[in-house]
């Protein structure tokens, strides 16, 4: 398991939109990871099959008012221009979603703006920080009578240490250099309180023995192509399990099975960002970090196991 431990692509994030939506969305994505560094692609977005018969599964009309059970928080170094990274998340495809109240941010306001690219899919938001290593931080949000069945599930397949756990927030590292840290998190909501599933968004995690895992998850898990299978955590979240050290993998690495994750000054050169803020989604061939963004068909058409 030890190549495991250096992954940063160990956690990544699948969308699935309408067709003609996935270019805009994935360049939206792609412009603000690159604030920590040019190469961190941890969402890809691909378009569902079209066809008549097909009816969608993420409705466009969902009401912003219900909260995701996804989240991801960017925690930024204090410099010059972190005020006009926070109008990217004001322009469109970015919509406002809600704020929220935060105690102890001695360099960030009080109030956290959250936003999101589209119905059925995380929210987003910037948190400004002065010292230490930037950070990418996945929480999920979980029901309170499950949030202790969550937390066992995701270290069972992340095979992961708790840098914290108690009864109502966890967070694990899934991947660290000197600069930055990718984090995932689990935050219990109040009674009553259910955060609503990402329809559109899967997680995807690499893990090694699926023939030890599938009597351990607590929903069927069925294979939808050579290397990936889907199923769902307690709440319905469905999760992508993909086989590490597979063909498919290993062409986006050539020399090892693990991604050899290039460290950065927090933010990268500016010829690097400017160059990776103008990508789009048909560039990332040319990014040895990226995983292939093959989706399998049976996984834009099918959203939920059955």
């Amino acid at each position: 398991m030890g190549d495991l431990l250096q992954d940063p692509f160990l956690v990544s994030i699948h969308i699935i939109t309408d067709p003609g939506e996935a270019k805009t969305l994935q360049s939206a994505a792609d412009r603000l990871l690159s604030l920590l560094h040019p190469q961190l692609t941890l969402f890809r977005v691909s378009e569902r099959a079209e066809g008549p018969q097909l009816k969608p599964q993420c409705p466009t009309d969902l009401p912003l008012s219900l909260c995701p059970c996804l989240s991801v928080i960017l925690f930024l170094q204090d410099y010059g221009g972190e005020e006009s990274h926070e109008q990217q998340l004001r322009r469109p495809p970015w919509r406002y979603h809600h704020s929220e109240q935060v105690q102890g941010l001695a360099f960030s306001p009080a109030r956290q703006d959250f936003f999101m690219l589209a119905p059925g899919t995380p929210l987003w938001a910037l948190r400004k920080v002065r010292y230490g290593k930037e950070i990418v931080r996945f929480t999920i949000y979980c029901r309170y009578e499950t949030y202790s069945d969550q937390v066992r599930l995701y270290r069972l397949l992340l095979r992961r240490p708790f840098a914290k756990r108690n009864r109502h927030y966890s967070f694990c590292v899934v991947y660290s250099n000197d600069h930055m840290e990718i984090q995932l998190s689990f935050k219990r909501s109040p009674e009553g309180q259910d955060p609503t599933p990402t329809e559109c968004t899967f997680m995807e995690i690499r893990v090694r023995n699926m023939g030890g895992l599938i009597p351990l998850l607590p929903h069927p898990c069925r294979p939808i192509s050579d290397i990936r299978w889907q199923t769902k955590d307690y709440d319905g979240n469905k999760i992508l399990l993909q086989v590490h050290g597979s063909k498919e993998i290993t062409l986006s690495s050539p020399s090892s099975d693990t991604p050899s994750f290039a460290t950065s000054n927090g933010h990268g050169p500016d010829v690097y960002r400017k160059c990776c803020c103008q990508s789009t989604s048909h560039s990332h061939t040319q990014n040895p970090l990226r995983q292939s963004s093959q989706i399998p068909l049976a996984l834009q058409r099918q959203f939920k196991v059955e």
